[in-house]
């Protein structure tokens, strides 16, 4: 795979029921920035939406990257039955109630 991104400067890669293509310069990135070892101490109002049925990000890497939020109000929602997607029009309703929520 690394030889496969390195000629051509990116592979997509299937899991679950997605393909997503990652690049070189997604992977520099990832390496710079290391989100999850970061600590933010704002103040802020942290949401995440996570459906328990979703086959490509298991739930406990949402709990992870809230963690990362030491001063703030977090909260995880987990949609039962929900996808990776959340695309239905029931569990899209869940996402605009929380983004009113956040935005008012």
């Amino acid at each position: 795979m690394k030889k496969e991104i390195k000629k051509n400067g990116i592979i997509n890669i299937k899991h679950g029921d997605y393909e997503y293509p990652i690049s070189l310069q997604l992977i520099k990135d990832g390496k710079k920035n290391k989100v999850l070892n970061k600590k933010i101490y704002q103040k802020l109002n942290v949401t995440m939406v996570h459906g328990d049925k979703d086959k490509s990000v298991p739930v406990s890497y949402s709990r992870k990257v809230l963690k990362i939020f030491k001063k703030s109000r977090k909260k995880l929602i987990i949609v039962k039955n929900g996808d990776h997607s959340l695309s239905s029009s029931k569990w899209l309703k869940i996402l605009k109630k929380e983004l009113k929520l956040i935005i008012s």
